[in-house]
Order: C-alpha cells, then sequence, then structure tokens
C-alpha cells in the first residue's frame, strides 16, 4: 500500500472459521467484477474494524478488507470497473489487484 494513496473498503464474504485462537482467522471471499472468485484466509481483524465474528456468530458475514482504487474504466458493455489493490492476497496466487464493480466498494477507510 502507497502511504499517499486513500484506502477504501472493499466487500468480502466471510464464510468459514479457520482458527479461533485470538484473534480468530476467518476465509473469505471475493467475487470480481467478471465473475471470478477469489478466497482469502486472514485474522479478522483485516476483515472487521469492530463487532467480529466469533465462533459462535452464524456464517456468512459480510466485511470488508482495505484496498487502494488504483484506476476506473470501462468493461466491454460500457459498466464502470475499479481496479483495486487489496492489504490481503487470494489464497490462490497471492494476488491482491482485482477488477471489482463500484458497489463493491463500502465507502472510504477512516484511520
Amino acid at each position: 500500500m502507497h502511504d499517499t494513496q486513500p484506502l477504501y473498503l472493499l466487500t468480502v464474504e466471510c464464510y468459514e472459521f479457520v482458527d479461533d485462537g485470538w484473534p480468530p482467522w476467518v476465509k473469505a471471499r471475493l467475487v470480481d467484477a467478471d465473475g471470478n472468485t477469489w478466497h482469502f484466509a486472514e485474522k479478522t481483524p483485516m476483515f472487521f474494524d469492530q463487532d467480529e465474528p466469533t465462533g459462535s456468530t452464524p456464517l456468512p458475514v459480510m466485511g470488508n478488507g482495505r484496498c487502494e482504487i488504483l484506476q476506473s474504466g470501462l468493461d466491454s458493455q460500457g459498466n464502470e470497473i475499479l481496479v483495486v489493490r487489496a492489504e490481503v492476497e487470494a489464497i490462490e496466487d497471492d494476488i491482491c489487484e482485482f477488477r471489482v464493480r463500484p458497489e463493491q466498494i463500502a465507502g472510504r477507510w477512516n484511520a
């Protein structure tokens, strides 16, 4: 992450507890603008500022990972697409840049 870029909140779905330690680890998924599903495994503070889920929380729950918006553009149907760099990496390929729809950004992160 670049210190000069504002951070935004990218919505993800947390669907499984990996470890109930402190802090707990969860698996989360992101479906990008192209319909690809990406999976992440991180400590809950990566997706929740407050009200972190616990082992007794019914899943799935929505969370937000911090990201930078690198660029915006249009897809082949003329819909707006954002290219973001997330603070978390996908389990599959250690990828951290994704093409997402604007509505997948929940707002600006306030440090």
